[in-house]
């Protein structure tokens, strides 16, 4: 009997702590933006400042890095577009930066959108890279990616945290998504 009352407690306190949701330091963000007739859908996580320097030291100059927490920011285009002039088709990918001291960061979109983190980071994935500038900004403390700039056929990715910004221009061809919706609507 106090075999099988020791094994019904352990058995309570294992469900009870498997059940338990706690907040994450670094929580779930998604965000959605229409760019003309293209969706652009931003997935990450959202780390804090909580005192840190964040560049040049939690994330070192010269290393690529998530761009983000946890599991790897992701990014998806219903559409083809171009980032800084670079063909990109519709679909997801991953996205990861080289920030340089110099102020001078690389941008990856990379096609390997299973990655935890940067180790298995691997360049020959890299659907387009760019080099964008940071630039010095007021203070962020919670890592934010905006889509902002919105016009009808292009935009800016814009990544603000701690006293830095960078923004990565992206176009896609409004007039052509628009052409072809009407040629399939007249088939019909």
């Amino acid at each position: 009997m106090k075999k099988l009352l020791l094994a019904m407690t352990i058995g309570l306190f294992i469900g009870s702590t498997q059940a338990q949701e706690l907040p994450k330091p670094s929580p779930h963000c998604k965000i959605e933006q229409v760019v003309g007739l293209t969706t652009v859908t931003l997935d990450y996580s959202r780390p804090s400042v909580k005192g840190r320097t964040i560049f040049g030291d939690l994330v070192p100059f010269d290393k690529v890095w998530r761009f983000g927490a946890n599991k790897n920011t992701i990014i998806t285009f219903s559409t083809d577009a171009k980032i800084d002039g670079k063909e990109i088709k519709a679909g997801t990918y991953s996205i990861f930066a080289t920030p340089s001291k110099s102020g001078d960061w690389v941008i990856a979109f990379n096609s390997d959108i299973e990655q935890w983190g940067a180790g298995s980071f691997d360049e020959a994935k890299d659907v387009v890279a760019v080099k964008v500038k940071a630039e010095e900004a007021p203070m962020r403390e919670t890592f934010t990616i905006e889509i902002n700039h919105i016009k009808n056929g292009s935009a800016h990715i814009s990544m603000v945290w701690e006293k830095t910004r960078i923004n990565i221009p992206f176009t896609v061809d409004t007039d052509a998504v628009a052409k072809k919706n009407v040629e399939e609507a007249i088939k019909k």
